[in-house]
Parts: structure tokens; sequence; C-alpha cells
């Protein structure tokens, strides 16, 4: 009997891990022409020893979404106000429903789409207020059906498949809400479905005209948060339209949605990657360095193991490497033990024998939730860089989450390149403010965390 039932929980973690994935999950479009792209962040630092803040992105969703005519698909991991009420933070995902409410009520007919992960939900005990005002206005909430996704935490999954997932996720509340009494009560059975570790991670605001594809979430304590975005004017659109298609066809709503643009000529080429092929884009550009070349990375997290790699061989063949990284000390006020980053940085560090260099960002409460790349080809003038949702994670780029990130190749002596390496020299020499610390400040190279780091990364019983 007992080899039955550990049979039974094989058979269904190998599935789970396995399964083939939904129709236009895990794409890589061609390469696109493009003559506008902009490149927008969002900053919270200190000067003077004052809190600054710098937010663009917001303000240019805000425009996207006054000037769109035809449409609005949007996908956004987190919109609700979800977090401990002994902080305080601006009602972000309020502001951003209500935009969208009055987009509806000036143009009723326009179709505007909202594509959410299950935590806005809390896994389908209660709607955040934010969904609330949406669905009020008649504007279309799609909840991510991530039943149809691979399992990342597949041990606890495999078993969670075969008991749990039948008995279903609503009714009456009894337990505390993990982010704030202040919430409704859950589910025992929302929290077993929470440790799935499932997520629709995406960040995307596309209309006929723009598609802006970033890091920020609209919800209220992440709105200090550091960001980072890139606004895509072009044919470049139809392939963010299908790719959000796709994952409203695989939650119920598979509607038909024909998509005209004009192909033009650019000074840019750009390509939209998802999921798994992120990591493929991403290693493969880091293994084309040579010596010369430099490479420059800020990352909210990073733990996928061929990216590692492929960064300290990179090394090992004198490419320049410089990587701004989150401290992982805080999360919404929640006090974290700096895992995954402070153990791979000590990791790269190491094996890299000091050639890569790395510095924190001085965070005060927020995060640097940035996810950027950039990669210089010095012989032949290029500039590749990706940027969007995805930390460099197993769960972001390893087919588990849902993940959308772009590819940008542009010259060296572009306007947005030049806007890129502005930005990231400002954080790296700390011009004009305090953003970034030495690496000695948070230096540890403590054998337990990095015991529990693989553990976490290898298993996916973790958040990262």
């Amino acid at each position: 009997m007992v080899g039955w039932i550990i049979l039974v929980i094989l058979l269904s973690a190998l599935h789970g891990r396995y399964k083939s994935l939904p129709v236009g999950i895990s794409f890589e479009s061609p390469w696109i022409d493009a003559d506008e792209v902009h490149f927008v962040y969002d900053l919270t630092y200190r000067k003077n020893d004052k809190q600054m803040m710098e937010q663009a992105i917001f303000d240019k969703i805000w425009q996207i979404i006054d000037e769109a005519e035809d449409f609005l698909i949007i996908d956004m991991f987190l919109l609700n106000d979800d977090y401990d009420r002994t902080f305080s933070f601006p009602c972000l995902s309020t502001e951003f429903s209500e935009k969208l409410v009055e987009k509806k009520n000036n143009y009723p007919d326009m179709p505007i789409y909202v594509i959410v992960d299950e935590i806005n939900t809390f896994y389908g005990v209660y709607e955040s207020h934010s969904i609330q005002i949406l669905k009020e206005a008649g504007i279309q909430v799609v909840i991510t059906n991530m039943d149809k996704l691979r399992n990342s935490n597949i041990l606890y999954s495999s078993i969670y498949d075969i008991i749990f997932k039948w008995f279903g996720t609503s009714g009456k509340g009894w337990i505390r809400n993990p982010f704030t009494s202040k919430l409704p009560y859950v589910t025992a059975r929302s929290y077993l479905r929470l440790m799935n570790f499932k997520a629709n991670h995406r960040k995307t605001v596309i209309s006929e005209k723009v598609v802006m594809v970033g890091s920020a979430n609209p919800h209220d304590a992440s709105s200090i948060n550091s960001n980072i975005a890139f606004a895509i004017e072009g044919a470049i659109v139809k392939e963010l339209v299908e790719s959000e298609l796709a994952v409203m066809a695989f939650s119920d709503y598979d509607i038909k949605f024909p998509i005209e643009v004009n192909e033009r000529r650019g000074d840019y080429k750009v390509k939209l990657i998802t999921e798994g092929k992120i990591r493929e884009n991403i290693k493969s550009a880091i293994d084309k360095t040579r010596k010369g070349d430099c490479i420059r990375i800020g990352m909210f997290y990073i733990s996928e193991r061929s990216i590692i790699s492929a960064l300290i061989e990179a090394s090992k063949r004198d490419v320049d490497i410089r990587m701004i990284l989150d401290v992982n000390q805080t999360a919404f006020g929640i006090e974290k033990i700096g895992i995954p980053n402070r153990p791979v940085a000590s990791e790269l560090m190491h094996k890299s024998k000091g050639n890569i260099n790395i510095k924190w960002y001085e965070t005060n409460g927020e995060q640097f939730h940035t996810k950027l790349i950039m990669i210089n080809y010095e012989k032949e003038e290029k500039v590749l860089l990706i940027g969007g949702s995805a930390n460099l994670t197993r769960r972001n780029i390893r087919d588990f989450n849902l993940e959308t990130n772009v590819c940008i190749e542009a010259l060296i002596k572009s306007r947005l390149a030049d806007d890129i390496d502005t930005y990231f020299n400002r954080l790296w020499n700390n011009d004009e403010g305090q953003y970034t610390l030495d690496y000695s400040v948070f230096q540890e190279d403590v054998l337990w965390k990095k015991i529990i780091y693989y553990i976490q990364e290898y298993t996916g019983l973790s958040t990262f």
C-alpha cells in the first residue's frame, strides 16, 4: 500500500513538473523594428539625510490610459492595498483602478481587460477593493488560472494536487489574514493553495499605440520601490496582445482580438520574451561576451544557477561586470535574512576572484525592485538591453511563473543606451544622492544561509 502511495505522489510530481505548457507560454517573438523606445524608472533614495522619490512609471501609465482609443489590456501581478496597516503607503492601487474606471466612463464601448494573479483574491476567498471597483464599472477582470502551469514547489504541489486542490478555497474564513488583521479572515484551504508558490508575475500595459513592460506593481506597499520600465511603440504591440490573449484563453476568457499595426523602420530592434525564453536569451547574451565587453545588472533577486555560472565564466574572460543588488532585508515591513542575494553575491565574488564588482542598493524600508540587464558588445558597437518583470530566479525564468520581458538591441551611441548608461552610473557612483553601498557593508559568507538558499532554489520551497 505504501508503495502505491509513493508511486502516485511520484507520478503527480513528474506531471506537475513536466506537463505541457499552454499555447503561447514561454514565447519568443522575432526581432521587430521600433523607432520609439523610452526608458522610465522610479527611484527612492536618500539625499542630505532626506528620503527622495523620483517616480515616472505610473505617470507614463496614466498617459497610455489617457491616450488609448481602441483598447487596453493590462496584466499586473499585484493590484491591491493588502499590507500591514502599522505602515502607511500611497493609495496607488485605488488610483490605478479609478483611472481605468474614468476611461471606461468616457469610452464605454472600449474593451478594457485587466489580468491579475490569484493573490489579489487571496486564492479565491475575497476580492481586493481595487478589483471590486473595476468590476462595478463593467471592466473585465481575469483571474489567472495557475493550475495550467507547472509546479515549482514540486514536493508540496504533488501532494496538494492529489488531495487538497479538489476542496477549493472559498467559504467563510477563520484564519487571520497574513497581510494584516484589517483584511478579511481567510480559509485554511487558501493557505494550502498559497504554498504552491505559483504566480502570474507579469507587469504589462498595452494599448493600440504602445506597450509598457516593466517591474512595477500598482500595489500600495510597493509604491515607493525603485523600478524600471520600457515603453515601446510599433509592431511589438501585436506580439504583446497575443501573449496576453494566451493567458486569458487558459483562464476561461478565450476571445478574438484582431490587431492591425503599421510596420515601420526604426533605430531599435525589439523582441518579446516570456518565461523560460527569458533565461535562454540572457544566458546566450552573457555567453557571447568577450574581453572588452561589459555587463551591467540591476536586480531584485538573483539565484538561478545557469545565469550565475555564465556570469562567473564571463568574468574569467575579463568581461567588465558590475551588479547592483537588493539587500533582501525587508518586504513590506517584514524583516528578511538576505536570501538569496547575499549567499549568491558571496559565491560570485569568491569564484570570480573579485572580478565581478557588486554593490548593494541602500534601501530604507522599500525595495530595489529593478530587473534590468545591459550588455555592451564593444567590437559590434551594439548594446543589448533586457528588462521587465522577471527576476533571475528558477521560478521566474524556468517556465514556472508567468513573466514578460523585452530584449532591445541598440547602437552604443544611441539615445536609449545613453539613458540607461547614465542611470546605472548615477546609482553606481552615487551622483547627487546616496543610492548604493560597497559590497563589504553587507558581505556575508554564512554556511547555513548558503544551505537554505540551495535547498529553496532546487526544491521551489521559497517565495523568490
